[in-house]
Order: structure tokens, then sequence, then C-alpha cells
């Protein structure tokens, strides 16, 4: 009966310091993780704005299915953060029916600003 006891006592300590070890040592260095580099940044946001903007062309934003953003066609231009981007997202149209449409995006960086976010222009075409 005393082992049990023990024994329920002892392994939720072991528990709390395994994971307390754990947290520790992934914030040992400085306490911030390790950071993207910034073109990873750069990109991933390229391609946030692009969706923005696409869903601000369809009859039904809600509808808009895009594929994984692994899946967006990206090229980078050679203004210093510029990229131009294709993807085929479904959506509603103004009868409701569910298309499958291609669109460009053209996204420029525009200025970044002290806190390191980026302002950008993007234009959108229907291909």
């Amino acid at each position: 009966m005393k082992d049990k006891f023990l024994a329920a006592l002892i392994a939720p300590a072991i528990v709390v310091a395994v994971l307390g070890y754990v947290f520790f040592m992934s914030y040992k260095s400085g306490g911030e993780p390790a950071k993207k580099p910034p073109e990873i940044d750069a990109r991933r946001n390229a391609l946030y704005a692009c969706e923005e903007s696409i869903r601000k062309k369809l009859h039904d934003p809600g509808s808009a299915q895009f594929p994984p953003r692994g899946e967006f066609i990206v090229t980078p231009v050679s203004e210093p953060v510029s990229y131009d981007v294709i993807v085929d997202v479904r959506a509603k149209n103004a009868f409701n029916a569910l298309r499958l449409n291609r669109f460009k995006c053209e996204i420029r960086e525009l200025s970044t600003g002290t806190n390191g976010g980026i302002s950008w222009r993007s234009s959108v075409q229907a291909m």
C-alpha cells in the first residue's frame, strides 16, 4: 500500500521534471526560438497578400478553396522582394456554381516598416 502511494506521488513529479527540462532547453539560447531567414518570411507574406487580393476579386470570397501554399507557382522577380504568383482557386461565381479559376498575382514590396512588417502592392488578373 505504501509503495503504491509513493509511486502515485513520484510519477507526476517525474513527468513535470521532464517537461520542465525540455521547455528550459528549448529556450536556453536567449529565450527566442530560431528565426527563419528573411526571404522565407517575405515569400510567405507575399503568398498571403496574393490570397487576400484574390479574395477581394471574387463574387463569393467565403467559398474560395485555395490549394496548399506549396502548390502555388512562385517566380521571384529581379526587384529586391517581389514575386509573380500563379494559383488555381475554386470559388462560387454569380450563378452559385463552383468553378476553377487561374489567377496571376504580381506582388511588389512597397516598404519595410521599423517593426519588420512589409507593405505590399498587389495586382491580380484572371487567366
